[in-house]
């Protein structure tokens, strides 16, 4: 399997911990978390390009892939587990049942982790990373990246750049360079300055890393002090 870019965090990438508890796992290059509600509410689950097996209340599903502000409702005392694939990567298989709702509802957290890293070691699950676009995303996070350069670097044109990246993510160059510098801000703002983060995150200044954070999570920059990230 071709190196891969991880995935950053587990669902949900921030969280209240006065309304929720979340805990996670790695499991080879996948992440298993559990997630669970202490008050009733939506969850945000912010952008960062990653496909998950989702095993809840309702039943097992899989959420397509997160390139932008999804909002999960969920019940006081609700348990949730899932799965959380690489960065950039695809399912290929799903364990046996899975799409026909046979696995039923999650109830015991730790049968629910057993039986999801159980179905990656018997290969019941298995994913897909493509090459040229792990290529891609490693030069997409760089401070300052451009698609001229990311484009000429892998040898293809911005234009068919544009439609690999469609392919691949579902988004433009231009919304992964983003995605992924926020995630770069917000790994450096957890121990540092906000001002310093912006600037070796790669954003022109502070306004433009305030104006971005808004934009991409719906969070104000100071909101984020209150939030915890799922480590």
């Amino acid at each position: 399997m071709d190196s891969v870019v991880t995935s950053p965090m587990a669902v949900p990438t921030l969280f209240d911990p006065l309304c929720e508890h979340v805990e996670q796992r790695w499991y080879g290059p996948v992440v298993l978390w559990s997630h669970e509600q202490r008050r009733s509410g939506s969850v945000r689950v912010v952008p960062d390009l990653c496909q998950d097996l989702v095993w809840g209340p309702s039943g097992p599903s899989v959420v397509s892939r997160t390139v932008e502000v999804q909002y999960l409702a969920f019940d006081t005392g609700a348990h949730t587990v899932g799965m959380r694939l690489p960065v950039g990567a695809s399912l290929r298989a799903l364990p046996e049942g899975w799409s026909a709702s046979d696995w039923g509802h999650c109830r015991d957290v730790e049968a629910a982790h057993d039986a999801l890293g159980s179905a990656v070691e018997t290969g019941a699950i298995t994913w897909s990373v493509n090459g040229l676009a792990q290529r891609f995303l490693q030069s997409a996070d760089q401070p300052y990246a451009r698609i001229p350069q990311i484009a000429h670097a892998l040898g293809m044109s911005e234009r068919s750049l544009r439609r690999c990246c469609w392919q691949w993510f579902q988004v433009s160059p231009v919304r992964v360079v983003r995605i992924l510098r926020w995630w770069r801000f917000l790994s450096l703002l957890v121990s540092g300055p906000a001002a310093e983060a912006a600037a070796v995150a790669g954003y022109a200044d502070q306004a433009h890393a305030w104006r971005e954070v808004r934009a991409l999570t719906g969070y104000r920059v100071g909101e984020l002090a209150r939030l915890h990230l799922a480590e």
